[in-house]
């Protein structure tokens, strides 16, 4: 996911439009999954499967809109970068993501099933936000006003929706018996959903989409960054449960962002040891999380 925000974050800067990203982005991992699925006959009958469980109400449809929350997260993530900066971005979506987690892991929404919400879990989330905000509170400049305030609440909302997106795409794959399966209906709604707001840009601004200059055209890499994590997900949530996989989740971004400033630093990298700090205790985060899973209530 850091891989892919920082070649999202480039391609941005080429197309100029967060909606063009998002279309580009959905449509690209549709298309991937569906080549994934066509080369494979289990993977084809796992596909029938979800649609006739669809047909006869052994899968009900709000299940399959997962890619809504993608869409949504995608869409957001430009405008709320440049208003909010990417530092305040991130810290909303951590706590939208990881408060929302629990509420679904409480209400068995995911495919784990229900589990009780314990102390240790609730130190867990907090620890979480702490582990972002540490690396991230130098880069906090934006000043306050209810512009802003609006912005972050949306980026709150896109964690949550971020939350709610992993547990839906889990059902699918259970359902489904291939993870694959899941993250392709999470595309299939994620790509719908792009194509609408990239229609509602255009007739409301008469913008027109960018084409990608050839020597930037290795951008388009991105999406199979996000097939990967989307694929992982769908099966991994059914083994750790919702707020656990976030935040493990979170752990890995921090883990990459801090390979990727080793490797490939932008301009005003700093790499630090509150960076370091804050790894650490998304590594604490987690392991919190997973020892929180016994059935202690408050």
């Amino acid at each position: 996911m850091s891989a892919q925000a920082r070649l999202n974050g480039e391609l941005l800067g080429v197309v100029h439009n967060p909606a063009e990203v998002a279309i580009l982005n959905q449509g690209l991992q549709f298309v991937a999954a569906t080549l994934i699925i066509v080369i494979s006959a289990r993977r084809r009958e796992a596909l029938a499967r979800t649609f006739r469980g669809l047909r006869s109400g052994g899968l009900r449809p709000w299940e399959i809109l997962g890619g809504l929350g993608g869409a949504y997260f995608v869409a957001i993530q430009g405008v709320a970068a440049t208003f909010v900066g990417v530092a305040a971005f991130t810290i909303a979506v951590v706590a939208g993501q990881t408060g929302m987690a629990a509420g679904v892991d409480r209400i068995g929404l995911g495919p784990f099933g229900r589990q009780n919400l314990t102390w240790l879990r609730v130190v867990a989330i907090g620890v979480a936000i702490l582990a972002v905000l540490i690396p991230t509170w130098s880069r906090l400049h934006a000043s306050p006003s209810w512009d802003l305030a609006l912005v972050a609440v949306l980026s709150l909302a896109a964690g949550m929706a971020s939350a709610v997106q992993i547990a839906l795409n889990g059902r699918v794959a259970k359902y489904s018996g291939q993870p694959v399966v899941g993250a392709w209906a999470n595309f299939a709604i994620g790509a719908l959903s792009a194509f609408v707001l990239v229609i509602g840009v255009h007739l409301l601004s008469g913008w027109q989409m960018a084409t990608v200059p050839s020597d930037k055209i290795w951008l388009l890499i991105a999406p199979l960054f996000g097939l990967f994590f989307i694929i992982a997900t769908a099966w991994a949530v059914q083994v750790l449960g919702v707020l656990l996989l976030a935040l493990v989740a979170i752990s890995g971004q921090l883990i990459g962002a801090l390979i990727l400033d080793f490797v490939a630093p932008t301009s005003g990298t700093v790499i630090n040891f509150a960076l370091i700090v804050g790894i650490v205790l998304a590594l604490g985060a987690a392991a919190l999380a997973a020892f929180g899973r016994r059935p202690v209530r408050l």
